[in-house]
Protein backbone atom coordinates (compact mmCIF):
# COMPACT_ATOMS: atom_id res chain seq x y z
CA UNK A 1 0.00 0.00 0.00
CA UNK A 2 1.59 3.22 -1.10
CA UNK A 3 0.61 6.65 -2.26
CA UNK A 4 2.34 9.56 -3.91
CA UNK A 5 1.80 13.29 -3.70
CA UNK A 6 3.52 16.33 -5.15
CA UNK A 7 4.22 19.57 -3.34
CA UNK A 8 5.46 22.84 -4.88
CA UNK A 9 7.86 25.19 -3.13
CA UNK A 10 8.84 28.59 -4.46
CA UNK A 11 11.85 30.53 -3.22
CA UNK A 12 15.55 31.18 -3.45
CA UNK A 13 18.07 28.39 -3.25
CA UNK A 14 18.67 29.07 0.46
CA UNK A 15 14.99 28.46 1.11
CA UNK A 16 14.85 25.36 -1.04
CA UNK A 17 17.89 23.94 0.76
CA UNK A 18 15.72 23.76 3.88
CA UNK A 19 13.41 21.30 2.13
CA UNK A 20 14.54 18.15 3.98
CA UNK A 21 13.63 19.77 7.31
CA UNK A 22 10.31 20.89 5.86
CA UNK A 23 9.56 17.35 4.76
CA UNK A 24 10.50 16.08 8.22
CA UNK A 25 8.07 18.55 9.78
CA UNK A 26 5.36 17.42 7.36
CA UNK A 27 5.93 13.80 8.33
CA UNK A 28 6.23 14.15 12.08
CA UNK A 29 3.12 16.09 12.99
CA UNK A 30 1.23 15.30 16.17
CA UNK A 31 -1.80 14.13 14.18
CA UNK A 32 -1.50 10.34 14.27
CA UNK A 33 -3.34 10.09 10.96
CA UNK A 34 -0.76 12.15 9.11
CA UNK A 35 0.90 9.81 6.61
CA UNK A 36 4.70 9.72 6.76
CA UNK A 37 6.29 10.56 3.42
CA UNK A 38 9.88 10.55 2.31
CA UNK A 39 11.52 12.79 -0.29
CA UNK A 40 12.44 10.81 -3.38
CA UNK A 41 12.55 13.12 -6.42
CA UNK A 42 12.62 16.85 -7.09
CA UNK A 43 12.96 19.22 -10.04
CA UNK A 44 12.97 22.96 -10.66
CA UNK A 45 10.79 24.30 -13.48
CA UNK A 46 11.70 27.18 -15.79
CA UNK A 47 9.60 29.45 -13.59
CA UNK A 48 11.72 28.62 -10.55
CA UNK A 49 9.12 26.39 -8.93
CA UNK A 50 10.53 23.42 -7.06
CA UNK A 51 8.30 20.35 -7.47
CA UNK A 52 8.95 17.58 -4.98
CA UNK A 53 7.50 14.09 -5.30
CA UNK A 54 6.87 12.51 -1.91
CA UNK A 55 6.33 8.75 -1.76
CA UNK A 56 4.67 6.99 1.14
CA UNK A 57 6.98 4.98 3.36
CA UNK A 58 4.22 2.38 3.63
CA UNK A 59 4.38 2.41 7.42
CA UNK A 60 1.52 4.76 8.28
CA UNK A 61 -1.09 2.00 8.85
CA UNK A 62 1.13 0.06 11.23
CA UNK A 63 2.28 3.19 13.02
CA UNK A 64 -1.25 4.46 13.66
CA UNK A 65 -1.99 4.05 17.39
CA UNK A 66 -4.69 1.81 18.81
CA UNK A 67 -7.61 4.23 19.05
CA UNK A 68 -9.76 1.84 21.08
CA UNK A 69 -7.31 1.84 23.99
CA UNK A 70 -6.84 5.60 23.73
CA UNK A 71 -8.52 7.91 26.29
CA UNK A 72 -11.48 9.80 24.82
CA UNK A 73 -9.81 13.21 25.10
CA UNK A 74 -6.74 12.02 23.22
CA UNK A 75 -8.94 10.20 20.68
CA UNK A 76 -10.83 13.42 19.92
CA UNK A 77 -7.59 15.35 19.55
CA UNK A 78 -6.51 12.88 16.87
CA UNK A 79 -9.26 13.89 14.46
CA UNK A 80 -9.98 17.50 15.45
CA UNK A 81 -7.28 18.79 13.10
CA UNK A 82 -8.66 16.63 10.31
CA UNK A 83 -7.50 13.35 8.81
CA UNK A 84 -5.75 13.08 5.47
CA UNK A 85 -8.12 11.90 2.71
CA UNK A 86 -5.54 9.27 1.73
CA UNK A 87 -6.64 7.30 4.79
CA UNK A 88 -9.97 6.50 3.11
CA UNK A 89 -8.21 4.34 0.54
CA UNK A 90 -5.80 3.02 3.16
CA UNK A 91 -8.53 1.74 5.46
CA UNK A 92 -10.56 0.40 2.53
CA UNK A 93 -7.54 -1.60 1.34
CA UNK A 94 -6.95 -3.04 4.78
CA UNK A 95 -10.61 -3.97 5.20
CA UNK A 96 -10.66 -5.71 1.84
CA UNK A 97 -13.32 -3.43 0.42
CA UNK A 98 -13.36 -0.71 -2.22
CA UNK A 99 -12.92 2.99 -1.57
CA UNK A 100 -16.34 3.58 -3.12
CA UNK A 101 -18.02 1.17 -0.69
CA UNK A 102 -16.24 2.70 2.28
CA UNK A 103 -17.20 6.21 1.25
CA UNK A 104 -20.82 5.07 0.93
CA UNK A 105 -20.70 3.50 4.40
CA UNK A 106 -19.36 6.70 5.94
CA UNK A 107 -21.37 9.01 3.67
CA UNK A 108 -18.25 10.69 2.38
CA UNK A 109 -18.61 12.40 -0.98
CA UNK A 110 -16.14 10.91 -3.44
CA UNK A 111 -15.89 14.31 -5.15
CA UNK A 112 -15.04 15.99 -1.85
CA UNK A 113 -12.48 13.36 -0.90
CA UNK A 114 -10.75 13.57 -4.29
CA UNK A 115 -10.76 17.37 -4.28
CA UNK A 116 -9.20 17.51 -0.82
CA UNK A 117 -6.69 14.85 -1.77
CA UNK A 118 -5.65 16.84 -4.84
CA UNK A 119 -5.31 20.04 -2.79
CA UNK A 120 -3.60 18.21 0.12
CA UNK A 121 -6.35 19.40 2.46
CA UNK A 122 -7.53 17.32 5.42
CA UNK A 123 -11.09 16.09 5.79
CA UNK A 124 -13.27 18.26 8.01
CA UNK A 125 -13.88 17.37 11.65
CA UNK A 126 -17.16 15.55 11.00
CA UNK A 127 -15.79 13.47 8.13
CA UNK A 128 -12.67 12.76 10.16
CA UNK A 129 -14.71 11.71 13.18
CA UNK A 130 -16.53 9.02 11.19
CA UNK A 131 -13.28 7.76 9.68
CA UNK A 132 -11.57 7.72 13.08
CA UNK A 133 -14.60 5.95 14.55
CA UNK A 134 -14.27 3.18 11.98
CA UNK A 135 -10.57 2.81 12.76
CA UNK A 136 -11.52 2.64 16.43
CA UNK A 137 -13.87 -0.29 15.70
CA UNK A 138 -11.04 -2.09 13.93
CA UNK A 139 -8.79 -1.48 16.91
CA UNK A 140 -11.54 -2.69 19.24
CA UNK A 141 -11.66 -6.03 17.43
CA UNK A 142 -7.87 -6.27 17.55
CA UNK A 143 -7.87 -5.51 21.29
CA UNK A 144 -10.60 -8.06 21.96
CA UNK A 145 -8.64 -10.80 20.21
CA UNK A 146 -5.43 -9.83 21.98
CA UNK A 147 -7.16 -9.91 25.36
CA UNK A 148 -8.83 -13.25 24.60
CA UNK A 149 -5.74 -15.10 23.45
CA UNK A 150 -3.22 -15.37 20.62
CA UNK A 151 -3.81 -12.76 17.88
CA UNK A 152 -1.17 -14.30 15.58
CA UNK A 153 -2.17 -14.12 11.90
CA UNK A 154 -5.47 -12.42 12.81
CA UNK A 155 -6.34 -9.42 10.64
CA UNK A 156 -8.81 -7.22 12.51
CA UNK A 157 -9.45 -4.86 9.59
CA UNK A 158 -10.20 -7.69 7.21
CA UNK A 159 -12.43 -9.42 9.78
CA UNK A 160 -14.42 -6.24 10.38
CA UNK A 161 -14.70 -5.73 6.63
CA UNK A 162 -16.49 -9.09 6.36
CA UNK A 163 -18.54 -8.64 9.54
CA UNK A 164 -20.12 -5.34 8.52
CA UNK A 165 -21.50 -6.99 5.36
CA UNK A 166 -23.42 -9.71 7.21
CA UNK A 167 -27.07 -9.04 8.20
CA UNK A 168 -27.47 -9.41 11.97
CA UNK A 169 -30.59 -10.40 13.94
CA UNK A 170 -29.55 -7.87 16.60
CA UNK A 171 -29.95 -5.14 13.96
CA UNK A 172 -33.28 -6.38 12.66
CA UNK A 173 -31.60 -8.12 9.76
CA UNK A 174 -29.66 -5.05 8.68
CA UNK A 175 -25.95 -4.99 7.95
CA UNK A 176 -23.59 -3.27 10.42
CA UNK A 177 -22.31 -1.25 7.44
CA UNK A 178 -25.61 0.66 7.48
CA UNK A 179 -24.72 2.09 10.91
CA UNK A 180 -21.24 3.40 10.14
CA UNK A 181 -22.28 6.85 8.96
CA UNK A 182 -23.09 8.26 12.41
CA UNK A 183 -21.28 8.36 15.73
CA UNK A 184 -24.35 6.86 17.44
CA UNK A 185 -24.41 4.01 14.93
CA UNK A 186 -20.74 3.30 15.47
CA UNK A 187 -21.32 3.24 19.23
CA UNK A 188 -24.11 0.70 18.68
CA UNK A 189 -21.73 -1.50 16.67
CA UNK A 190 -19.10 -1.16 19.38
CA UNK A 191 -21.62 -2.43 21.95
CA UNK A 192 -22.50 -5.36 19.68
CA UNK A 193 -18.86 -6.30 19.37
CA UNK A 194 -18.54 -6.27 23.16
CA UNK A 195 -21.61 -8.50 23.45
CA UNK A 196 -20.11 -10.91 20.94
CA UNK A 197 -17.12 -11.28 23.23
CA UNK A 198 -19.40 -12.24 26.08
CA UNK A 199 -21.18 -14.78 23.89
CA UNK A 200 -24.42 -12.85 23.58
CA UNK A 201 -24.11 -12.82 19.78
CA UNK A 202 -22.08 -15.65 18.30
Amino acid sequence: MSSTTESKFVGRKATRDKLPAMVADFSAGENAFRSPFSRTRSKVTKDGVLIVTLDSTGSHWGSTPNLYRMPDVEFIENFQAGIEPTFVALIADNMGTTRKHLQNYLQLSSTTVERKKTKSVNLDIYQSERLAGLKRLIDQVQSMVEDAGDPTDFDAAEWLGRWIEKPLPALGGKKPAEYLSTVSGQKLLSNLLNQMLSGAYA
